[in-house]
């Protein structure tokens, strides 16, 4: 006849990740799907995917110099770093309803409803930092008018979340939305929608170190080995 149906479909998962992970705290994981394929026939639907998964994490690293002797002679400067403190995910459900505007027609059935975290503000407290930001919704739904069944709109809703976070300095935070929900609403010309997300922050702290710029013998030739400084990293596998 024409008309469009959407169902929902949940399949568990599990898989091992490799990457430089030793002595790493994991600060969040997210999984995303990329190149869909379909079969179906008269009473079902074969689907096949290919699942990117995400996941990150920080640690310090520390690198010392081998002890001089009396015939080596060396530069140091004294700089500022930063260095990590605290690692800290929790996961945050927003829930609510949203007006259809006028001039889109009505809602008959919600076909398919995507969504985007985005952060904008962080505030610090004792142990804690609060975290305001907005989700961006894109909602697919089958409509009244017979002309243009098919109908998108999108809305921008608010969240909050307090997230358990230690240490003094600065704060970055991120989320990721893991299920975003949509159906039609109770009251007239409404929606209503459930956005579960991952949130994830770092607390990372300026420390003074000093650091080993040369260093040379008045007895014999060496050759100095040079490896990256890194003292506060996250790390995507």
């Amino acid at each position: 006849e024409g008309s469009a149906r959407s169902f929902d479909a949940q399949c568990a998962f599990s898989a091992e990740l490799e990457g430089e992970i030793d002595d790493m705290t994991l600060s969040t994981a997210a999984a995303h799907i990329e190149d869909i394929a379909f079969k179906e026939d008269t009473r079902r639907v074969d689907l096949r995917a290919n699942l990117v998964i995400n996941a990150a994490g920080g640690c310090n690293k520390t690198h010392s110099a081998a002890a001089c002797g009396e015939d080596i002679e060396k530069r140091t400067r004294d700089a500022s770093v930063s260095v990590l403190k605290d690692i800290s995910h929790c996961p945050c459900s927003v829930s609510g309803s949203i007006l259809i505007p006028q001039s889109l027609p009505e809602v008959k059935s919600v076909l398919l409803a995507t969504g985007a975290a985005q952060i904008s503000s962080t505030h610090r407290d004792i142990e804690r930092i609060a975290v305001e930001g907005e989700i961006k919704l894109g909602i697919v739904y089958l409509g009244s008018d017979k002309n243009a069944p098919i109908q998108y709109m999108s809305e921008s809703v608010p969240f909050s979340q307090i997230v358990p976070l230690k240490g003094e300095g600065s704060a970055i935070a991120d989320c990721t939305p893991a299920r975003i929900s949509v159906q039609i609403g109770n009251e007239p010309d409404t929606l209503e929608y459930i956005c579960d997300m991952d949130i994830s922050a770092i607390m990372t702290q300026k420390e003074e170190v000093t650091l080993l710029e040369d260093a040379y013998s008045t007895q014999c030739c060496i050759q100095p080995v040079t490896s990256r400084l890194t003292l506060c990293e996250t790390v995507g596998i």
